[in-house]
Protein backbone atom coordinates (compact mmCIF):
# COMPACT_ATOMS: atom_id res chain seq x y z
CA UNK A 1 0.00 0.00 0.00
CA UNK A 2 1.61 3.26 -1.13
CA UNK A 3 1.56 6.23 1.24
CA UNK A 4 1.90 9.98 0.76
CA UNK A 5 3.43 12.47 3.20
CA UNK A 6 2.30 16.06 2.69
CA UNK A 7 5.14 18.33 3.87
CA UNK A 8 4.97 22.08 4.45
CA UNK A 9 7.22 24.88 5.70
CA UNK A 10 5.24 27.77 7.16
CA UNK A 11 5.47 31.06 9.03
CA UNK A 12 2.60 33.36 10.05
CA UNK A 13 0.09 31.69 7.76
CA UNK A 14 -3.07 31.75 9.91
CA UNK A 15 -5.05 33.30 7.05
CA UNK A 16 -4.11 30.60 4.54
CA UNK A 17 -3.21 27.38 6.33
CA UNK A 18 -6.66 25.95 7.01
CA UNK A 19 -7.71 26.34 3.37
CA UNK A 20 -4.54 24.58 2.24
CA UNK A 21 -4.81 21.69 4.71
CA UNK A 22 -8.49 21.14 3.93
CA UNK A 23 -7.55 20.72 0.29
CA UNK A 24 -4.92 18.01 0.93
CA UNK A 25 -6.28 16.13 3.95
CA UNK A 26 -7.73 13.41 1.70
CA UNK A 27 -4.41 12.96 -0.12
CA UNK A 28 -2.22 12.69 2.93
CA UNK A 29 -1.48 9.56 4.91
CA UNK A 30 0.46 11.94 7.14
CA UNK A 31 1.01 15.70 7.29
CA UNK A 32 4.35 17.19 8.39
CA UNK A 33 4.43 20.91 9.17
CA UNK A 34 7.64 22.79 9.96
CA UNK A 35 7.20 26.24 11.46
CA UNK A 36 10.04 28.75 11.12
CA UNK A 37 8.95 31.21 13.80
CA UNK A 38 5.27 32.10 13.59
CA UNK A 39 3.90 34.74 15.92
CA UNK A 40 0.24 34.13 15.08
CA UNK A 41 -2.13 31.13 15.32
CA UNK A 42 -0.38 29.12 12.58
CA UNK A 43 0.77 26.26 14.83
CA UNK A 44 -2.61 26.03 16.58
CA UNK A 45 -4.31 25.56 13.21
CA UNK A 46 -1.69 23.04 12.12
CA UNK A 47 -2.27 20.90 15.23
CA UNK A 48 -5.93 20.48 14.28
CA UNK A 49 -4.75 18.40 11.32
CA UNK A 50 -1.57 16.69 12.55
CA UNK A 51 0.58 15.96 15.56
CA UNK A 52 3.67 16.31 13.35
CA UNK A 53 4.35 20.01 13.96
CA UNK A 54 8.02 20.93 14.34
CA UNK A 55 9.96 24.13 15.00
CA UNK A 56 12.94 25.07 12.83
CA UNK A 57 15.08 28.16 13.28
CA UNK A 58 15.10 30.16 10.05
CA UNK A 59 18.62 30.47 8.61
CA UNK A 60 17.86 32.21 5.26
CA UNK A 61 17.95 28.89 3.42
CA UNK A 62 14.75 27.45 2.00
CA UNK A 63 16.35 24.10 1.18
CA UNK A 64 17.47 23.48 4.75
CA UNK A 65 13.93 24.04 5.98
CA UNK A 66 12.47 21.81 3.25
CA UNK A 67 15.00 19.06 3.96
CA UNK A 68 14.23 19.23 7.68
CA UNK A 69 10.56 18.58 6.92
CA UNK A 70 11.60 15.79 4.55
CA UNK A 71 13.61 14.18 7.36
CA UNK A 72 10.43 13.90 9.44
CA UNK A 73 8.38 12.20 6.71
CA UNK A 74 7.81 8.44 6.57
CA UNK A 75 5.63 8.07 3.47
CA UNK A 76 6.78 6.36 0.28
CA UNK A 77 5.96 9.57 -1.59
CA UNK A 78 6.32 13.20 -0.55
CA UNK A 79 4.01 15.97 -1.72
CA UNK A 80 5.09 19.56 -0.98
CA UNK A 81 2.81 22.57 -0.80
CA UNK A 82 3.08 26.15 0.47
CA UNK A 83 0.42 27.51 2.79
CA UNK A 84 -0.97 29.91 0.17
CA UNK A 85 -1.58 27.04 -2.26
CA UNK A 86 -4.29 24.41 -2.68
CA UNK A 87 -5.17 21.48 -4.88
CA UNK A 88 -8.64 21.08 -6.32
CA UNK A 89 -10.94 18.40 -4.96
CA UNK A 90 -11.49 17.03 -8.44
CA UNK A 91 -7.76 16.38 -8.89
CA UNK A 92 -7.30 14.36 -5.70
CA UNK A 93 -7.93 10.95 -7.38
CA UNK A 94 -5.37 11.77 -10.09
CA UNK A 95 -2.74 12.77 -7.52
CA UNK A 96 -3.33 9.56 -5.58
CA UNK A 97 -2.97 7.60 -8.80
CA UNK A 98 0.46 9.12 -9.42
CA UNK A 99 1.73 7.39 -6.28
CA UNK A 100 0.96 4.04 -7.91
CA UNK A 101 3.23 4.81 -10.86
CA UNK A 102 6.27 2.53 -11.05
CA UNK A 103 8.05 4.26 -13.95
CA UNK A 104 8.73 7.76 -12.58
CA UNK A 105 10.40 9.10 -9.46
CA UNK A 106 9.05 12.64 -9.51
CA UNK A 107 6.19 14.65 -10.96
CA UNK A 108 6.32 18.24 -12.18
CA UNK A 109 3.07 20.12 -11.58
CA UNK A 110 1.70 23.28 -13.20
CA UNK A 111 1.71 26.15 -10.69
CA UNK A 112 -1.05 28.66 -11.37
CA UNK A 113 -0.02 31.96 -9.81
CA UNK A 114 -3.34 33.83 -9.72
CA UNK A 115 -3.18 37.59 -10.22
CA UNK A 116 -5.26 40.57 -11.27
CA UNK A 117 -2.22 42.30 -12.74
CA UNK A 118 -2.88 42.07 -16.46
CA UNK A 119 0.37 43.87 -17.21
CA UNK A 120 2.52 40.88 -16.29
CA UNK A 121 4.63 39.61 -19.18
CA UNK A 122 3.35 36.04 -18.79
CA UNK A 123 -0.28 36.88 -17.94
CA UNK A 124 -2.82 34.24 -19.03
CA UNK A 125 -6.44 35.47 -18.97
CA UNK A 126 -9.07 33.21 -17.44
CA UNK A 127 -11.57 32.52 -20.18
CA UNK A 128 -13.97 29.62 -19.78
CA UNK A 129 -11.99 28.19 -16.88
CA UNK A 130 -14.06 25.85 -14.74
CA UNK A 131 -11.83 25.49 -11.70
CA UNK A 132 -13.66 27.07 -8.73
CA UNK A 133 -10.28 28.15 -7.35
CA UNK A 134 -9.93 30.65 -10.20
CA UNK A 135 -13.09 32.59 -9.35
CA UNK A 136 -12.51 36.23 -8.56
CA UNK A 137 -9.21 36.38 -10.44
CA UNK A 138 -8.59 37.92 -13.84
CA UNK A 139 -5.85 35.49 -14.79
CA UNK A 140 -2.61 33.83 -13.79
CA UNK A 141 0.91 33.19 -14.87
CA UNK A 142 2.26 29.68 -14.78
CA UNK A 143 5.41 27.84 -13.91
CA UNK A 144 6.45 24.22 -13.40
CA UNK A 145 7.87 22.68 -10.26
CA UNK A 146 8.47 19.13 -9.04
CA UNK A 147 6.16 18.89 -6.04
CA UNK A 148 5.74 15.14 -5.66
CA UNK A 149 8.58 12.63 -5.55
CA UNK A 150 9.56 9.25 -4.23
CA UNK A 151 11.18 9.51 -0.79
CA UNK A 152 14.58 7.83 -0.91
CA UNK A 153 18.15 8.30 0.27
CA UNK A 154 20.06 10.88 -1.76
CA UNK A 155 16.97 12.84 -2.84
CA UNK A 156 16.84 16.29 -1.27
CA UNK A 157 16.32 19.98 -1.97
CA UNK A 158 19.13 22.23 -3.17
CA UNK A 159 19.40 26.02 -3.44
CA UNK A 160 19.04 28.61 -0.72
CA UNK A 161 16.24 30.16 -2.78
CA UNK A 162 14.16 28.73 -5.61
CA UNK A 163 14.93 25.40 -4.00
CA UNK A 164 14.62 22.38 -6.27
CA UNK A 165 14.70 18.63 -5.81
CA UNK A 166 15.07 17.76 -9.51
CA UNK A 167 18.87 17.72 -9.53
CA UNK A 168 19.18 15.03 -6.89
CA UNK A 169 16.47 12.90 -8.52
CA UNK A 170 18.26 12.99 -11.86
CA UNK A 171 21.68 12.33 -10.31
CA UNK A 172 20.25 9.04 -9.05
CA UNK A 173 19.01 8.23 -12.55
CA UNK A 174 15.41 8.96 -11.65
CA UNK A 175 12.80 10.01 -14.19
CA UNK A 176 10.54 13.04 -13.87
CA UNK A 177 7.17 13.31 -15.60
CA UNK A 178 5.32 16.53 -16.36
CA UNK A 179 1.64 16.37 -15.41
CA UNK A 180 -1.09 18.86 -16.22
CA UNK A 181 -2.56 18.85 -12.71
CA UNK A 182 -2.55 22.45 -11.42
CA UNK A 183 -1.54 23.67 -7.99
CA UNK A 184 -3.46 26.85 -7.22
CA UNK A 185 -1.30 29.62 -5.77
CA UNK A 186 -3.06 32.65 -4.32
CA UNK A 187 -0.10 34.82 -3.36
CA UNK A 188 0.68 37.68 -5.72
CA UNK A 189 3.99 36.42 -7.10
CA UNK A 190 4.64 39.79 -8.70
CA UNK A 191 4.82 41.49 -5.32
CA UNK A 192 6.78 41.14 -2.11
CA UNK A 193 7.79 37.49 -2.55
CA UNK A 194 9.45 38.13 -5.91
CA UNK A 195 11.27 41.15 -4.52
CA UNK A 196 12.50 39.09 -1.60
CA UNK A 197 13.75 36.30 -3.88
CA UNK A 198 15.50 38.79 -6.14
CA UNK A 199 17.25 40.46 -3.21
CA UNK A 200 18.35 37.10 -1.77
CA UNK A 201 19.55 35.94 -5.20
CA UNK A 202 21.68 39.04 -5.71
CA UNK A 203 23.25 38.64 -2.26
CA UNK A 204 23.98 35.00 -2.93
CA UNK A 205 25.72 35.77 -6.25
CA UNK A 206 27.69 38.56 -4.59
CA UNK A 207 28.93 36.19 -1.89
CA UNK A 208 29.24 32.98 -3.91
CA UNK A 209 30.98 34.42 -6.96
CA UNK A 210 31.04 32.06 -9.93
CA UNK A 211 28.51 29.59 -8.58
CA UNK A 212 26.28 28.22 -11.39
CA UNK A 213 23.38 27.51 -9.02
CA UNK A 214 23.49 31.03 -7.61
CA UNK A 215 23.55 32.46 -11.12
CA UNK A 216 20.63 30.26 -12.15
CA UNK A 217 18.59 31.42 -9.15
CA UNK A 218 19.32 35.06 -9.97
CA UNK A 219 18.47 34.43 -13.63
CA UNK A 220 15.12 32.95 -12.63
CA UNK A 221 14.35 35.86 -10.29
CA UNK A 222 15.23 38.34 -13.05
CA UNK A 223 13.10 36.37 -15.51
CA UNK A 224 10.16 36.63 -13.09
CA UNK A 225 10.78 40.38 -12.88
CA UNK A 226 10.67 40.63 -16.69
CA UNK A 227 14.31 41.67 -17.01
CA UNK A 228 15.00 39.17 -19.77
CA UNK A 229 18.36 40.51 -20.92
CA UNK A 230 19.82 40.31 -17.42
CA UNK A 231 18.29 36.83 -16.99
CA UNK A 232 19.89 35.73 -20.26
CA UNK A 233 23.27 36.92 -19.02
CA UNK A 234 22.93 34.89 -15.81
CA UNK A 235 21.84 31.73 -17.62
CA UNK A 236 24.72 32.04 -20.12
CA UNK A 237 27.23 32.43 -17.27
CA UNK A 238 25.72 29.41 -15.50
CA UNK A 239 26.09 27.12 -18.53
CA UNK A 240 29.58 28.44 -19.27
CA UNK A 241 30.60 27.42 -15.74
CA UNK A 242 28.72 24.11 -15.86
CA UNK A 243 28.01 22.95 -19.39
CA UNK A 244 25.86 20.11 -18.06
CA UNK A 245 23.50 22.36 -16.10
CA UNK A 246 20.30 21.21 -17.76
CA UNK A 247 17.95 23.67 -16.03
CA UNK A 248 20.13 26.64 -17.00
CA UNK A 249 20.10 25.50 -20.63
CA UNK A 250 16.31 25.33 -20.57
CA UNK A 251 16.13 28.69 -18.79
CA UNK A 252 18.22 30.19 -21.58
CA UNK A 253 15.92 28.65 -24.16
CA UNK A 254 12.84 30.09 -22.50
CA UNK A 255 14.17 33.60 -22.06
CA UNK A 256 15.34 33.76 -25.69
CA UNK A 257 11.89 32.64 -26.79
CA UNK A 258 10.23 35.31 -24.65
CA UNK A 259 12.43 37.96 -26.26
CA UNK A 260 11.39 36.76 -29.72
CA UNK A 261 14.88 35.53 -30.59
CA UNK A 262 13.52 32.30 -31.96
CA UNK A 263 16.46 31.32 -34.16
CA UNK A 264 18.79 31.58 -31.17
CA UNK A 265 16.36 29.53 -29.09
CA UNK A 266 16.45 26.89 -31.84
CA UNK A 267 20.25 26.70 -31.55
CA UNK A 268 20.02 26.30 -27.78
CA UNK A 269 17.47 23.49 -28.00
CA UNK A 270 19.51 21.72 -30.66
CA UNK A 271 22.46 21.91 -28.27
CA UNK A 272 20.28 20.44 -25.51
CA UNK A 273 19.13 17.62 -27.79
CA UNK A 274 22.74 16.88 -28.73
CA UNK A 275 23.83 16.77 -25.09
CA UNK A 276 20.80 14.81 -23.90
CA UNK A 277 19.42 12.86 -26.88
CA UNK A 278 16.57 11.35 -24.86
CA UNK A 279 15.32 14.74 -23.59
CA UNK A 280 11.87 14.95 -25.16
CA UNK A 281 11.32 18.54 -23.91
CA UNK A 282 14.04 19.82 -26.26
CA UNK A 283 12.30 18.27 -29.28
CA UNK A 284 8.94 19.58 -28.14
CA UNK A 285 10.44 23.08 -27.84
CA UNK A 286 11.91 22.75 -31.33
CA UNK A 287 8.49 21.81 -32.66
CA UNK A 288 6.97 24.88 -31.04
CA UNK A 289 9.75 27.17 -32.27
CA UNK A 290 9.62 25.96 -35.87
CA UNK A 291 5.85 26.30 -35.83
CA UNK A 292 6.24 29.92 -34.69
CA UNK A 293 8.81 30.45 -37.47
CA UNK A 294 6.35 29.12 -40.05
CA UNK A 295 8.54 26.10 -40.85
CA UNK A 296 5.78 23.53 -40.56
CA UNK A 297 7.65 20.55 -42.04
CA UNK A 298 10.38 20.85 -39.42
CA UNK A 299 7.78 21.42 -36.69
CA UNK A 300 6.15 18.09 -37.59
CA UNK A 301 9.55 16.34 -37.58
CA UNK A 302 10.41 17.50 -34.06
CA UNK A 303 6.93 16.98 -32.63
CA UNK A 304 7.05 13.39 -33.88
CA UNK A 305 10.49 12.91 -32.33
CA UNK A 306 9.14 14.18 -28.99
CA UNK A 307 6.32 11.63 -29.21
CA UNK A 308 8.79 8.88 -30.06
CA UNK A 309 10.72 9.72 -26.89
CA UNK A 310 7.58 9.43 -24.78
CA UNK A 311 6.87 13.10 -24.15
CA UNK A 312 4.38 13.59 -21.28
CA UNK A 313 2.79 16.30 -23.47
CA UNK A 314 1.45 13.67 -25.84
CA UNK A 315 -2.12 15.01 -26.05
CA UNK A 316 -0.94 18.53 -26.80
CA UNK A 317 1.49 17.32 -29.45
CA UNK A 318 -1.06 15.05 -31.14
CA UNK A 319 -3.49 17.97 -31.32
CA UNK A 320 -0.82 20.19 -32.92
CA UNK A 321 0.17 17.46 -35.40
CA UNK A 322 -3.42 16.83 -36.43
CA UNK A 323 -3.88 20.53 -37.08
CA UNK A 324 -0.65 20.78 -39.07
CA UNK A 325 -1.42 17.75 -41.20
CA UNK A 326 -4.87 19.07 -42.09
CA UNK A 327 -3.37 22.19 -43.66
Amino acid sequence: MVSISVCMVVKDEEENLERCLESVKDIADEIVIVDTGSGDRTKDIARRYTNNVFDFKWVNDFSRARNFSLSKAVGEWVFFLDADETVSERDIPAIKQLARNRHFDGFSFVIRNYTNNQGLVNFIPLKGDDYPESRGWKGYDRSRVVRMFRRQAGVFFEGEIHEVVEHSIRRKGGKIMEVDIPIHHFGERSGEKDRKYLEMSRKRVASAGNDPKALFSLGFALFRKGDFQAAESCYRKAVSLNNNYREAWFGLSEVLGRMGRLSEAVKVNRAIAKKWPSESAAYYNLGELFLALGRKHEAVEYYEKALELGSPLRDRIVKALNKLKRH
